[in-house]
């Protein structure tokens, strides 16, 4: 019985020191550069034609929406542009478990470019 009781205080502790060190999306910093690139990526691989092959995200401000969403305005470039034209949108990001998803924003080439 004590033994019983010692493993179940044991086991209590591991998840309560996991709980606290495990991320929250409320506790998510801002997404960088990397993150949303990869995000876009992501998307232009499951709807191809909506994207465009060449962007760059270059720079990005974020502020929070609410626990794991960010609101960002993007700076990003074309590769294939020699004169490294800087173009801008705004764009929405949330934290969907272990990856970010870009909700809305850099998807359109016709309309948004």
């Amino acid at each position: 019985m004590r033994l019983a009781l010692t493993g179940l205080l044991a086991l209590g502790a591991i998840i309560s020191a996991l709980a606290v060190l495990a991320p929250r999306a409320d506790r998510l910093s801002p997404p960088d550069t990397r993150i949303i690139q990869a995000a876009y990526d992501a998307a232009k691989a499951d709807s191809g034609a909506l994207h465009i092959d060449d962007l760059r995200v270059e720079n990005a401000e974020c502020m929070a929406l609410g626990p794991g969403r960010f609101q960002c305005q993007v700076g990003f470039t074309r590769a294939s542009e020699r004169a490294g034209r800087l173009y801008f949108d705004a764009i929405t990001i949330a934290a969907t478990g272990a990856r970010w998803e870009l909700v809305s924003g850099l998807c359109r080439s016709g309309t948004r470019i």
